[in-house]
């Protein structure tokens, strides 16, 4: 799916880490990375951690979609929970809307051009939220005993809305000052965070795709960090997301492209990889929606 994860606007002062950072970077390169890696000496310590997710309970039983139909469209119901205290909402049967205290419009419409384009991203917060307790199975259905027992029609809904959470003004804001972030510093940072109990999404951006998945196991042995993610466009399965820490690259292989394809989807430096913990949505944000959406 090409854009079922949002990028975060960055600011103008984000921007500027990123150049500057990159000319770092380049400097860094010439001076001091070597050319290859060496193999890892067998005395390294290995750091590992497990959050205890699996796939085939916890993740879901269907893939990942893209397009729009009356069943699996955001509702208007979940649209006015997350921005009615941000500002005014109307029910106009033709194309709900709220306008926000910054005079900025969303309409449902508008939000459901974008949630179109795929889901990743809801599936997978929601799932982690699930297996956090922070939601409820029970909200979601009656009569499934996990994740996995799910249906599309009993959690598309569930899904639009916390695929939503993502536009919220204090995430949009995180993400983009990780992306100012070198892959180096992300690893080491998000491996920090699981082994302190924190689950989180990871963006992957590469070219056209922008991408999310859940981080549910991570090694680290010498310079590398091997993360094993659910990727809710191929349920039942893992992914491994490799960064390398002295070349500062990541390496996602057998992704999925717009067109079906597996292929590779690989970063170098700052810009193309940010995470957002799980604990960072809430159903209260204080929505004001970013220009550039």
């Amino acid at each position: 799916m090409t854009r079922c994860r949002h990028p975060a606007v960055l600011t103008d002062e984000v921007k500027n880490r990123l150049r500057q950072l990159a000319i770092v970077a380049v400097v860094a390169v010439s001076v001091a990375w070597p050319a290859r890696v060496s193999a890892v000496p067998a005395h390294v310590q290995t750091v590992s951690v497990d959050t205890g997710f699996r796939v085939k309970r916890d993740g879901f039983s269907f893939a990942n979609w893209s397009g729009l139909s009356k069943s699996t469209a955001m509702s208007k119901k979940h649209m006015f929970e997350l921005l009615q205290d941000a500002g005014r909402c109307e029910d106009d049967s033709a194309n709900p809307s709220c306008t926000l205290r910054n005079g900025f419009v969303v309409e449902l419409k508008h939000l459901n051009e974008h949630l179109s384009q795929g889901r990743c991203e809801g599936m997978a917060v929601l799932a982690a939220r699930i297996f956090l307790h922070k939601s409820r199975l029970t909200h979601v259905s009656t009569r499934a005993n996990t994740t996995y027992d799910l249906t599309v029609r009993e959690s598309a809904d569930e899904i639009a809305y916390w695929w939503a959470t993502q536009l919220a003004p204090n995430l949009q804001q995180f993400s983009g000052n990780r992306r100012a972030e070198t892959v180096h510093v992300l690893a080491h940072d998000i491996l920090a965070r699981m082994r302190n109990k924190v689950m989180l999404t990871i963006g992957l951006y590469s070219g056209d795709t922008a991408h999310a998945v859940l981080a549910t196991k991570a090694v680290q042995r010498g310079n590398v960090t091997t993360f094993t993610v659910y990727d809710p466009n191929f349920p039942g399965e893992t992914r491994a997301l490799v960064m390398d820490h002295t070349r500062d690259t990541w390496t996602y292989r057998r992704a999925q492209s717009p067109d079906g394809r597996l292929v590779t989807l690989s970063g170098t430096g700052t810009g193309s990889l940010d995470y957002v913990p799980i604990s960072m949505r809430s159903t209260r944000t204080q929505w004001e929606i970013l220009g550039g959406f």
